[in-house]
């Protein structure tokens, strides 16, 4: 019965970590390049994650115990078999808070995990020393199989992006006009749908549906037409080397950036010719004001006293530059900031107050 328990605990943990570190590499966009500075940047403060590593490598160095004295072998059993038990409780408990690191379930990320976990149970049906410790070193192993299958599939990702990369360079052409449209950080994916939303009722306008590189470059080549208007896309928190790598390829015409801790990709704002960013990005922020245009802050009016803010809210009331108006949203018992920069947009290309109301409250009926 201990080692059924012990089994489902080390595979639940094992598909935790295999999340990890997946995740790991493809914010990074799946170079080596700053995947340490990454990592530090990912567990820094995560008393939770150095105190389960600590306990992995305690097992392996106590292993060294048992060799010499094997009475001690049943007790180190139950206490390794107590750690994977509590490593695959603590994994599920992450999973229904859904606070648990996970990757965006791309095919390149699948295309690496499910190989991944195959290989992970094929180790643990050939143990080659004691059970117990066997678990602990194949746990030690996930970053090495995870960065195996990485540098596998690195060659023809590249060659496919490539070709993608043409293909969009190819559609741009035939379709200069294109507005491309990018929201980054932590509310990337909400903000997103409140500006399709809003811009569907006036303009032809494409969403790409996934955030990985590849289907971001899908979305230009098998969505845009010579006819579309705008394409939309989004970079979730903890993906700045996406928005980097896209605008190698396409110049982005509106940065949207919510709530957010990128730092990497301040180079990149600085050149798009509209920057929508949330009042408390503080580094991004400052080096945006430099531009001293085409730079809107968005947030609460409170928080805007004596600065040059374009568009903030107090309560359910929009002060947009010299003009005020309420907004009356029924399904929402507490405004969301997230709302601003579609309002901001909305009034920009012409719409009306209560045009912007009504389509944003059907959007959000909708989802």
């Amino acid at each position: 019965m201990l080692i059924v328990l012990v089994t489902i605990g080390f595979f639940l943990y094992s598909l935790r970590s295999l999340f990890f570190w997946t995740f790991l590499w493809q914010s990074n966009a799946y170079e080596v390049h700053g995947l340490q500075q990454r990592w530090k940047s990912i567990v820094r403060g995560n008393w939770m994650n150095a105190i389960v590593r600590g306990s992995l490598f305690f097992f392996v160095f106590l292993y060294g115990v048992v060799v010499v004295n094997e009475a001690v072998t049943p007790f180190y059993h139950i206490f390794s078999g107590m750690l994977f038990l509590f490593l695959g409780i603590l994994f599920l408990l992450e999973v229904m808070r859904d606070n648990y690191v996970r990757p965006v379930f791309t095919l390149r990320a699948l295309a690496i995990m499910l190989p991944a976990i195959f290989l992970v149970a094929l180790l643990y049906m050939v143990p080659l020393v004691d059970m117990f410790l066997w678990l602990v070193l194949i746990v030690f192993s996930i970053p090495v199989i995870v960065a195996i299958f990485v540098a596998l599939l690195a060659f023809p990702a590249e060659i496919y992006l490539d070709y993608l990369s043409q293909k969009t360079l190819d559609k741009i052409q035939k379709n200069p006009s294109l507005l491309i449209l990018a929201v980054v950080g932590q509310d990337s994916k909400q903000v997103k749908r409140y500006l399709y939303g809003l811009l569907r009722q006036k303009y032809r306008v494409v969403r790409a549906q996934q955030t990985g590189i590849a289907d971001i470059l899908q979305a230009f080549t098998k969505s845009v037409t010579p006819t579309t208007d705008i394409l939309i896309f989004e970079v979730p928190e903890g993906h700045e080397k996406i928005i980097d790598k896209i605008s190698k390829v396409v110049k982005v015409d509106i940065l949207v950036v919510t709530p957010s801790t990128f730092t990497g990709i301040l180079h990149i704002l600085a050149r798009q010719s509209l920057c929508i960013s949330f009042m408390k990005n503080v580094s991004i922020n400052t080096l945006l004001k430099k531009k001293k245009k085409n730079f809107v802050m968005y947030g609460t009016q409170k928080s805007f006293r004596g600065t040059s803010v374009k568009i903030a809210h107090e309560g359910r009331k929009i002060f947009l530059g010299k003009e005020s108006f309420y907004f009356s949203h029924r399904n929402m018992k507490v405004f969301s900031p997230s709302l601003l920069p579609a309002v901001y947009i909305g009034r920009k290309v012409g719409m009306g107050a209560r045009k912007i109301q009504s389509i944003l409250q059907s959007t959000e009926k909708e989802s």
